[in-house]
């Protein structure tokens, strides 16, 4: 399955993740309007509905004003819809949340902005079928993250995980109830501290063995940040907490710290990479709660001094305009993210 560009149901999914792409809200000085903006994601929203039958309804939304300045590079973009059927069940699916970016610039004594660092906080929340999304995305992940491992550094914190996770996935066909989807996700966590801790006794050793003092410091560096990681994982205020009804589990929920180590790379024009710094899942028998934060540090003095933070103010002009090119030509970059997102809820 691939999206094209050109059409508005890149658009939509596209819409969703413009708020994410860490670019500064600059340089044009055309007015932007939510009440325009939305209107024009409404319009987008009934063409997109029209081309998939899945979908019952589907809201997008900004705040109003979607920020108050040329300076204020903050910008928030709420999303609700709903499924008749998903790519993991027949019956309907609810989907609600929001994306908030915030930029920090860092400013130059003559008043130019040369670095600083953007911040992304969201909110998903899915009421589901969640036995049936749980082996939905057992699926996924046994095909792709298994695979993928093989083309990761031997060394590879992620290459240790999947290299003891994935022989405990192959042994799972499906998951028959929410109690069974549970107990896999604690697996999961327990994987999570043994790779953490075998990859920092691998860092050791590689530290003693170090030729210099410089790459000792290095090394040690990294060992830090993992034991961090670890540290958080073993810690009491981050243990998974249950909900139960008698002796039945129907919840649960979990910190996920990663203190930076995990990151999603961003295309052109906003070209970077986001640090997931931590998230928090809630998972019940209705459905699933998930938010989270991640911070951008690297590239932002050349995404300024390049003149691409005004990529997105832009889009945003584009869009109140009803000019469907320019909008989906400067977010095109985004094209293999919205595959993947679309392919997840709609493709069987």
């Amino acid at each position: 399955m691939t999206i094209n560009v050109k059409n508005s149901s890149a658009l939509l999914i596209a819409a969703i993740f413009a708020a994410s792409a860490g670019a500064p809200l600059a340089l044009s000085r055309e007015a932007i309007h939510a009440a325009a903006l939305n209107d024009g994601l409404a319009a987008f929203a009934q063409e997109y509905i029209g081309e998939h039958a899945e979908f019952a309804s589907l809201q997008l939304w900004f705040s109003d004003p979607p920020f108050s300045s040329y300076d204020d590079y903050q910008l928030r973009l709420d999303f609700k819809a709903q499924l008749e059927q998903s790519a993991w069940a027949p019956t309907p699916t609810a989907i609600t949340g929001y994306l908030e970016h915030q930029d920090f610039p860092v400013v130059a004594k003559d008043g130019t902005s040369v670095g600083g660092s953007a911040r992304v906080v969201g909110k998903v929340e899915i009421d589901t079928d969640v036995v049936a999304l749980a082996n939905h995305i057992l699926k996924i992940a046994k095909g792709r993250f298994c695979e993928y491992r093989h083309h990761l550094e031997s060394d590879h914190v992620d290459t240790v995980f999947l290299g003891l996770w994935c022989p405990e996935a192959a042994s799972v066909e499906e998951f028959a109830d929410f109690g069974e989807a549970l107990d896999f996700v604690m697996l999961t966590r327990t994987i999570h501290q043994q790779a953490t801790s075998k990859v920092i006794r691998n860092l050791q050793r590689q530290a003693t063995d170090a030729a210099d003092a410089a790459h000792r410091t290095q090394i040690n560096t990294v060992i830090a940040q993992h034991r961090h990681v670890l540290e958080r994982l073993n810690s009491s205020s981050e243990l998974p907490v249950f909900y139960r009804d008698g002796a039945a589990t129907i919840g649960m929920r979990f910190n996920f710290p990663t203190n930076g180590l995990i990151t999603v790379n961003t295309l052109a024009p906003f070209t970077g990479k986001m640090h997931f710094d931590n998230g928090m899942f809630l998972i019940s028998t209705t459905g699933i709660k998930f938010s989270f934060a991640t911070t951008r540090r690297e590239n932002m003095g050349a995404y300024r001094l390049l003149g691409m933070q005004g990529a997105l103010r832009r889009g945003l002009i584009g869009l109140q305009k009803r000019d469907k090119e320019e909008f989906l030509f400067l977010l095109g970059g985004f094209s293999p993210l919205l595959e993947n997102i679309q392919g997840f809820l709609l493709d069987r």
